[in-house]
């Protein structure tokens, strides 16, 4: 649990208990980084933090330099960390160096009394998007991944993460090794066990390190459903409130026939004994 008085902590530091403190980007996000998902570094700028600012309408001296440090641990060598800015809910800003990132807080507080979440973008010329299912097939076995740049299209199966289907666009050629994507999938489908839900989600790759930028639920699952099991499915009649003027039963008639005709005085008991799955 962190302290009320912490001004800017790093996104691995932070768990679901600080959301009131740093809101609910950076807690999501130091929930998936404690989980061992790989994120790109980052900071959140606390709540407190605003305090101090709305105090005086600037930003302290203390705080200022708190925010250069913490900025310069994004940066590779000597150049300036390109870095996004999460406030609110979904607000993003990008910013590069330290005295433009300083003047972006101060805008966002003037007009917003939020934690901002601060994050490095990696550099990289790979990227992609991983399906955690086939949304277009609803094919809960397999992670569909697609390149950014060539639109590539591959297919894994979850239960041994071997590649099953490769579809190359004319002119392009295959950017991720076959070793990339195995482990690229292996990451959608370590997500969608975290969120219990399929998921969208987006990855670079900087220096052979794959980072995790983004996830969502996938929301446009065909609406088409299947039935995986209908076996012992039983349908049991009950008769209810009956009048006790109504004719009894044929005894001729066949199991159930009767019965269906009982029209609105009938209710229905439905008990399925096996799993069936809708997706």
């Amino acid at each position: 649990m962190l302290k009320k008085s912490d001004l800017i902590l790093p996104l691995s530091s932070i768990t679901n208990y600080d959301k009131d403190l740093v809101g609910e980007k950076a807690a999501s996000l130091g929930e998936m980084a404690k989980h061992g998902l790989p994120l790109p570094e980052g900071f959140v700028i606390t709540q407190n933090a605003y305090r101090q600012f709305a105090l005086k309408h600037t930003l302290p001296d203390k705080l200022i330099k708190e925010i250069f440090r913490a900025y310069k641990r994004l940066e590779s060598s000597l150049k300036d960390a390109a870095v996004e800015l999460f406030f609110q809910k979904k607000e993003v800003m990008v910013v590069k160096g330290e005295a433009i990132l300083v003047e972006k807080i101060k805008s966002i507080w003037a007009h917003n009394s939020t934690s901002i979440v601060v994050r490095k973008i990696p550099q990289t010329s790979y990227s992609g998007i991983i399906f955690t299912i086939d949304p277009i097939n609803n094919d809960k076995t397999k992670v569909v991944i697609k390149e950014g740049k060539s639109g590539n299209h591959y297919e894994v199966l979850k239960k041994d993460f071997k590649i099953c289907a490769k579809s190359i666009n004319r002119g392009k050629t295959q950017l991720l090794t076959d070793k990339q994507l195995i482990e690229v999938a292996k990451w959608g489908k370590k997500i969608q066990d975290y969120y219990y839900f399929p998921q969208e989600v987006s990855f670079a790759i900087e220096k052979n390190k794959i980072f995790i930028t983004q996830t969502k639920p996938i929301t446009h699952i065909s609406s088409k459903f299947k039935v995986q099991s209908f076996d012992k499915l039983r349908i049991d009649l009950l008769e209810s409130e009956r009048p006790r003027s109504r004719r009894p039963e044929r005894r001729d008639a066949p199991d159930g026939a009767s019965r269906s005709r009982m029209g609105q005085n009938a209710k229905f008991k439905i008990s399925v004994k096996s799993c069936f799955i809708l997706y």
